[in-house]
């Protein structure tokens, strides 16, 4: 073999092993790129760890928390894709989303779920649940509602967490209790609230937090604005994510935040003061989910010319929206 025909072999070799590496790291990425998370394939549940809740619905609890650290937050999210294990949330639960991974409860069992899409114009996101599930044991998601209008009676339905003090006539899960086998900080409630729209198209500036990845410190513009009926007895902490549903049971929009003005103390004898937050809430319209789906769907697409004019043509239709 001459020296060109070895340099040629030589150059073979080389490319197949790259290749070959090239491989592993994206069937790594795919099957198992959030090993370095805590996450396999086995979900939670299948290893026997659940929680009973005696009631079904089509929104979950997440729990967001960092690797080697105890602290957490918890949030509210709702299926969107059954078939795909895909939930919505709020973007500014998810923030930057490294070396972090959710803790997803819906009716009763526990998945390891992660970001999959974050909205670049509105506090949206889409999470996953990473590892088997059947869904066959999901409810049928949401159907998109065509809009709304001032006036309109919505439902407000999130899961946070409530002090034992405001447990009567509440839905509880046993999340703390049961599968933390915590009976300090209360319990997270399933809430069904009822409100009603006050304006479309309202605008709320949000202030700055270090959770808060950079879309959510801007101001929030297109919201719906509403206000309960009743007036919430306890923090709304963890009622992010959660849906806003019309009376027909269709998605309206999803909450993301109260109003950061609002409130007051309240003082009872013999008790510390206790904060009773405002009535008002502010909601993303139910179309930014749609469209973030939707690019989504048509990211994982096959390249090929059809998906590529998709691709183009919702591209041009989101810029012309903005």
């Amino acid at each position: 073999m001459n020296s060109k025909d070895a340099g040629y072999s030589l150059f073979l070799l080389v490319g197949a092993a790259a290749f070959s590496i090239f491989v592993v790291i994206c069937g790594f990425r795919q099957e198992g790129k959030y090993s370095f998370l805590g996450l396999n394939k086995a979900n939670a549940s299948q290893n026997g760890n659940t929680y009973t809740q005696d009631f079904k619905t089509e929104t979950a609890a997440v729990v967001r928390r960092k690797i080697a650290s105890t602290k957490w937050t918890n949030a509210s999210a709702f299926i969107l894709d059954k078939q795909r294990g895909w939930f919505a949330v709020a973007a500014h639960f998810i923030g930057n989303g490294r070396r972090i991974y959710f803790t997803l409860f819906f009716n009763g069992r526990v998945y390891k779920s992660t970001s999959l899409k974050v909205s670049s114009r509105a506090d949206v996101a889409i999470i996953k649940i990473v590892g088997d599930f059947d869904s066959d044991n999901f409810p049928e998601p949401y159907k998109f509602a065509s809009g709304t209008f001032v006036g309109e009676k919505v439902r407000l339905r999130g899961f946070h967490l409530h002090p034992s003090d405001s447990w009567e006539n509440k839905r509880l899960t046993g999340i703390f209790r049961q599968y933390y086998g915590d009976n300090s900080h209360g319990e997270i409630v399933f809430d069904d609230l009822s409100a009603y729209v006050v304006r479309v198209n309202a605008s709320l500036v949000l202030p700055a937090t270090p959770d808060r990845i950079e879309v959510s410190n801007l101001s929030a513009s297109n919201c719906i604005e509403l206000r309960l009926e009743e007036e919430h007895q306890s923090s709304f902490g963890g009622l992010s994510g959660g849906a806003i549903v019309n009376m027909n049971n269709e998605l309206v929009g999803i909450d993301f935040a109260s109003d950061p003005g609002g409130g007051y103390y309240v003082r009872e004898e013999g008790r510390p003061p206790k904060y009773i937050f405002d009535k008002m809430i502010y909601a993303v319209p139910a179309e930014e989910l749609k469209n973030l789906k939707l690019s989504q769907l048509l990211a994982e697409q096959p390249i090929t010319f059809q998906g590529l004019v998709r691709r183009g043509m919702f591209m041009y239709k989101t810029i012309l929206e903005k």
